[in-house]
């Protein structure tokens, strides 16, 4: 009688775990592929009126910043010539500027304005580019907006002395990552720049002076720019 029983038993044990064990494989049924891609359109959609609602909070508050912004509004320039001095004479308020190299002026968002709309070049040649703004209601980034100009710079040409920052400290391999990036007219303002320094002994990096002379297929062009400078100083 006892053998029986632990005989019994044990094969009871044997069967509950079997049951058990075919129960957890078929607990969870496979989804429907039709309501798996319901739902991943209505995350899509969701995800897209979330884009469309951010645009269009950004579309109202740069229309309310065009409707308080004032005209005096200081906005901070820098001018990033190389080797010459800049002069300019707003159209609008006829005030007149004159910067070289590194200088920085308050002009007003009056000015910045009108130079945007009448003489662009200053601001697509980076002559003078706007690198802050004397305000605790708007940001650089606002008045970029606003003007609709914040496609024409990186952010690293938005700090002052970037470009004599590039020439005497970048590491080469990072320097010349950032000249493949920056167009003709940045690169223009680099080369002069560095001519410009060469000449006062300030940049002596010899693998970017080459690596500059290949860019305009000149390989003595600042040989021939510092002895020019001792000729003539």
């Amino acid at each position: 009688m006892t053998t029986k029983n632990i005989k019994n038993d044990n094969i009871d044990e044997k069967e509950i775990k079997t049951t058990t064990k075919t129960k957890t494989i078929n607990a969870k049924p496979k989804r429907d592929l039709t309501e798996i891609m319901a739902e991943k359109e209505e995350k899509l959609k969701a995800e897209q009126l979330s884009e469309l609602e951010q645009r269009s909070q950004q579309r109202k508050r740069e229309m309310e910043m065009l409707r308080n912004i004032k005209d005096d509004l200081p906005i901070l320039m820098y001018c990033n010539a190389g080797n010459t001095t800049v002069t300019y004479d707003c159209p609008k308020t006829m005030q007149h500027y004159e910067m070289v190299y590194g200088d920085v002026e308050y002009m007003t968002y009056k000015e910045l304005k009108a130079m945007k709309s009448l003489h662009i070049g200053m601001l697509e040649d980076y002559i003078l580019i706007p690198i802050d703004v004397n305000s605790d209601e708007y940001t650089l980034e606002d008045i970029l907006k606003i003007l609709k100009i914040e496609k024409l710079y990186s952010e690293e040409m938005l700090i002052d002395g970037n470009i004599d920052f590039m020439l005497k400290e970048v590491k080469y391999d990072t320097f010349e990552a950032l000249i493949k990036e920056s167009n003709k007219a940045y690169k223009s303002l680099i080369l002069d720049r560095a001519i410009e320094l060469a000449k006062k002994n300030e940049f002596t990096d010899y693998a970017k002076m080459t690596y500059l002379e290949t860019l305009t297929n000149n390989q003595d062009m600042f040989k021939e720019a510092i002895e020019n400078y001792k000729l003539f100083n």
